[in-house]
């Protein structure tokens, strides 16, 4: 009882990491995803998704399907020239995350560069329905189910480390 006790008791919030991740920090890592293999198409939607979406935790990120993305008008890139160009446009249904109820209607827009990262993922991936982010395997094959969170912290190490940057940190 004790032992428990002691768990449940008050501890102050320390940082997870060391630094938080900044636009420099996530052009390296994208900067990694530049080949065409379907594996670098599949990492950098995920980067600039978690990354745009607000920083998803990782086990949001991994159990996104396609049914929670619907596409939205495009953004102006001037709101006062009707004339400009637009961004594509994306918005995200949360659904059920660690701070947020299921009931409460959640959702995240992704605008520009993320929303065509992820419509390029789906697109090579050719995926209609289901989840969003899958294994690969060597040949490029893909799998039906979904990454798994511990997929996702794996992915984003290994990008840190080609781009020369500490993933402990």
């Amino acid at each position: 009882a004790v032992r428990l006790a002691v768990r449940a008791s008050p501890r102050p919030r320390r940082r997870k990491s060391k630094r938080s991740v900044t636009r420099d920090g996530l052009d390296k890592l994208a900067a990694t995803c530049a080949t065409d293999r379907l594996a670098d198409t599949r990492d950098l939607a995920i980067l600039l998704l978690a990354f745009a979406s607000g920083g998803r935790r990782r086990s949001e990120v991994a159990r996104l399907r396609v049914e929670q993305l619907s596409d939205e008008p495009g953004v102006p890139l001037d709101p006062l020239d009707p004339k400009s160009p637009t961004l594509p446009c994306v918005s995200i249904q949360l659904g059920r995350t660690k701070t947020g109820d299921a009931d409460e209607a959640g959702r995240v827009f992704l605008v520009g560069p993320p929303v065509e990262a992820l419509r390029e993922w789906l697109e090579r991936a050719d995926i209609r329905r289901g989840p969003i982010f899958r294994a690969i395997d060597r040949w490029e094959a893909l799998d039906e189910r979904a990454l798994t969170p511990q997929s996702i912290n794996l992915i984003v190490k290994r990008r840190c480390e080609i781009a020369e940057l500490d993933p402990k940190e």
